[in-house]
């Protein structure tokens, strides 16, 4: 999955499935050094990049929505910016605000099936590099 300025991916699955760990991995990924923790509290953190050029991002957030109700409450807090920005961010419970998120957004969806065997689906638009 290739990101660049401005891309969204949407996280969606159950309490416990692995949503934070993900967003560690593709932050961890991007370059960020600094310990990253959960914004289940805070509802947003924000992670400076390193920029190998003038196109790359230079701000990553990861959004938790796990305690929000309605979207309005997202919105409120600056949802416009934080999505249709140049900054690439990674949204945890992305369902609660479904109708916030950019056409050009990327969907990871977890599962977990009897047993506890994990399943990871990504999706996003018909036209999206996804680096594969």
């Amino acid at each position: 999955m290739l990101l660049r300025k401005g891309s969204v991916v949407a996280l969606e699955g159950p309490l416990g499935v692995g949503k934070t760990t993900f967003a560690r991995g593709v932050l961890r990924g991007l370059g960020v050094d600094d310990p990253i923790t959960s914004p289940t509290y805070t509802l947003v953190n924000e992670y400076e990049l390193p920029a190998a050029d003038d196109s790359a991002a230079r701000m990553a957030y990861h959004v938790d929505l796990y305690r929000i109700e309605r979207s309005i409450e997202f919105e409120l807090v600056g949802s416009d910016e934080l999505l249709n920005g140049e900054a690439i961010a990674i949204v945890e419970w992305s369902e609660k605000a479904a109708s916030l998120l950019p056409a050009h957004a990327i969907f990871v969806r977890f599962s977990i099936e009897p047993g506890g065997a994990r399943n990871i689906t990504v999706t996003g638009p018909e036209n999206a590099d996804t680096g594969n």
